[in-house]
């Protein structure tokens, strides 16, 4: 007896898009982790980059600020030592100004209204300018502008490169010296930091794309609407 067998069309499967890389040390990865779950507040930090590769992070820097858990506001005096800082030790400002990071203290990494209009506001369409974002809940989101256009980036730790031992007390008083946990609001209550709800929409369809593509395993949580704010000059 013979039996016909039909081969039945396989479903067709999402193509993944790769994304370029925005690549962590070890130690930058781990010290962001540290600040982000001491507190329930957000943090916000600068990354320094190779000045060869503007992709890999082989710094992260607090500067003084104030934090609750939608929004965070630097000191200017703060802000401008740093620079001065960076400066003397012979770095351009593409170099230690161009990738702005901030926690999230919810499950969300997605920028908020108001994370958008600050990005805006201190970068407009500066070339290669970064947005990161690591959510407490472990997700993480990141983008940058490119030719005119914001371009989606992934997130990696790089174990490829070198990296020093942790340094958990030390980045202890760095935290403790420069974050100051507001007793009060600092800037927009919740129900005036209007978030925009297409932009939701748009990030929710890219971390679908990101599930398929992780550089390293995790266990992601499924997104949520979060408000988040960053105050900056």
């Amino acid at each position: 007896m013979r039996v016909e067998m039909t081969k039945l069309a396989r479903a067709p499967t999402k193509r993944k898009q790769h994304w370029p890389k925005l690549r962590l040390t070890p130690t930058v990865w781990a010290k962001l982790v540290f600040w982000r779950d001491l507190g329930e507040t957000e943090i916000a930090a600068f990354g320094v980059t190779d000045p060869d590769d503007p992709l890999l992070l082989i710094e992260l820097h607090l500067v003084k600020q104030r934090a609750d858990w939608l929004n965070v506001a630097m000191d200017d005096a703060a802000l401008a030592d740093y620079f001065d800082e960076q400066v003397d030790l012979g770095r351009q400002p593409s170099e230690f100004a161009r990738v702005w990071l901030h926690t999230h203290p919810g499950d969300s990494a997605y920028p908020s209204g108001v994370d958008e209009a600050t990005f805006e506001r201190a970068f407009g369409n500066t070339e290669g300018a970064i947005m990161a974002i690591v959510a407490a809940g472990g997700q993480v989101y990141a983008r940058r502008n490119a030719g005119g256009q914001a371009e989606r980036l992934s997130i990696v730790v790089d174990f490829s490169e070198q990296f020093e031992a942790s340094d958990q007390e030390k980045w202890f008083e760095e935290y403790e010296a420069k974050v100051e946990r507001a007793t009060e609001q600092v800037g927009s209550p919740w129900e005036d930091d209007a978030y925009d709800h297409a932009q939701y929409d748009r990030d929710y369809d890219w971390q679908r794309e990101y599930e398929h593509q992780l550089d390293f395993d995790s266990p992601w949580p499924h997104p949520s609407p979060q408000q988040g704010a960053f105050k900056w000059w």
